[in-house]
């Protein structure tokens, strides 16, 4: 009787975690992508005005060479009232560089769920380059990890 060989750890994990990582990259940016669509399907569009704009500052290590690079995104606050006279202060579900330019006072054009008021859409924040890169990042990862596992279990037969 032939004896199986193991199928060493590192392989073993190495798949997995790409299979999970890959997972979570389509399950982040499906939900992202499916609320965004309800939100542009199913909300109202109205206009609101610019109250605050939120920024937060984004930094990355450049590994041995040393330094690091940052950028800054900018989520607006706006204030609007809704369909039945209530008024609402709602926050961008998205945060981009090119908000920064906005000011306080400015009215701009929104798209909100009137069962989630807070959340709001603006005219032109739907980037569907973006969604589509983080499905092919999920996608190759799920695949790598899947292919690494398939071959550590094709090696221990």
């Amino acid at each position: 009787m032939a004896r199986k060989k193991k199928i060493p750890l590192t392989e073993r994990l190495f798949g997995i975690i790409f299979i999970l990582m890959g997972l979570g990259a389509l399950t982040a940016v499906l939900h992202a992508h499916l609320k965004t669509l309800t939100i542009a399907q199913r909300g109202i569009t109205t206009d609101a005005i610019v109250t605050n704009i939120d920024s937060y500052t984004h930094s990355t290590s450049k590994g041995r060479r040393g330094g690091s690079t940052s950028y800054t995104v900018y989520r607006p606050i706006v204030r609007y009232t809704d369909a039945s006279g209530t008024s609402h202060l709602g926050t961008s579900i998205f945060a981009r560089k090119k908000y920064q330019h906005l000011k306080g006072g400015e009215t701009i054009s929104i798209t909100y769920l009137p069962t989630s008021p807070t959340e709001v859409l603006l005219a032109d924040s739907i980037n569907w380059g973006s969604f589509s890169m983080w499905i092919f990042v999920g996608t190759l990862f799920t695949a790598i990890g899947g292919w690494i596992t398939c071959r550590g279990l094709k090696n221990a037969k």
